[in-house]
């Protein structure tokens, strides 16, 4: 795919992630998904390369934008306050890393030489 014809798919994508709107009150889903990410990709893709590659570039793309910075963080409680965790759009993105490697590939029609078997895994319950 062209990056002309990328760009053009990339405006229509979206991940998104539940953030605290501090003005209105309350939550609301924003989607993430800018075109510097684009840019990182096409940059990557000027030559062959492979899924943890990928994964690598979004990751730390998604660290630069998103890591602890308070615009996208919240507090989430139990029912009863007893306990508590910060919660950031990148840990939201973090733990859906591989799902959006993944999506980006399909939908930006990525040629991506092999994928990695690095997975994390997360309990069941």
């Amino acid at each position: 795919m062209t990056k002309a014809k990328m760009k053009k798919k990339f405006k229509t994508l979206e991940w998104n992630v539940l953030i605290h709107d501090f003005n209105g009150h309350k939550f609301v889903y924003c989607n993430v998904l800018r075109e510097d990410l684009l840019d990182d990709i096409s940059k990557l893709a000027k030559k062959p390369f492979t899924y943890k590659e990928l994964q690598d570039v979004i990751q730390r793309w998604a660290m630069y934008h998103y890591w602890s910075k308070c615009e996208y963080e919240f507090i989430a409680s139990t029912h009863f306050g007893n306990d508590e965790k910060k919660i950031d759009a990148y840990m939201q993105l973090e733990m859906n890393i591989d799902r959006l490697t993944e999506y980006l590939i399909k939908e930006l029609e990525l040629d991506v030489n092999s994928k990695s078997s690095n997975k994390k895994t997360y309990c069941k319950l």
